[in-house]
């Protein structure tokens, strides 16, 4: 149960099973007679026992969100520390879910992530990619960057501003 259906067993280390409902879960179990496997008895455990578990459940695994709308700093339970902990992306990425895995990726040239971390925006005209890649910066003075998407910007030609 450990390996296939992680945050199950976080629940069941959380209490003690009295002897009638171990005996459930295996009469349940395909190895005693039962048509569910490991991860079945354990969510099946875990529907009978809500009020039980609601006690002590962290909010990452009693209302988990949508792969689609996690954002960096959302928790998520981790399976190989056995707790939620906060997505954490470094600052020049965005977060990309990847078949069930999350994934920081840095953005393209030219582009920089927004304020949530989920996409990339392209820079305008007039400005650049920062050196930390982490925003647009306006052009300074006597320097100019013509169309969106520019890494850094160029100096104006002589005579001009």
């Amino acid at each position: 149960v450990n390996k296939q259906a992680a945050e199950a067993f976080y629940f069941l280390e959380q209490f003690q099973v009295s002897a009638d409902e171990m005996k459930d879960m295996l009469n349940s179990h395909v190895d005693g007679g039962g048509s569910l496997d490991s991860k079945g008895v354990a969510c099946k455990y875990l529907i009978q026992n809500q009020a039980k578990v609601s006690t002590f459940a962290p909010d990452c695994i009693v209302a988990p969100k949508k792969p689609i709308d996690i954002m960096v700093g959302d928790e998520m339970f981790d399976s190989t520390l056995m707790q939620c902990t906060a997505i954490h992306c470094p600052a020049h990425t965005v977060l990309k879910v990847v078949g069930g895995a999350f994934l920081c990726e840095q953005c393209d040239d030219g582009l920089v992530p927004d304020a949530s971390q989920k996409k990339c925006n392209l820079c305008e005209a007039g400005s650049a990619v920062d050196v930390k890649r982490t925003a647009c910066e306006l052009c300074p003075f006597g320097r100019f960057a013509e169309r969106p998407g520019l890494m850094e910007c160029s100096p104006c030609p002589a005579g001009s501003v």
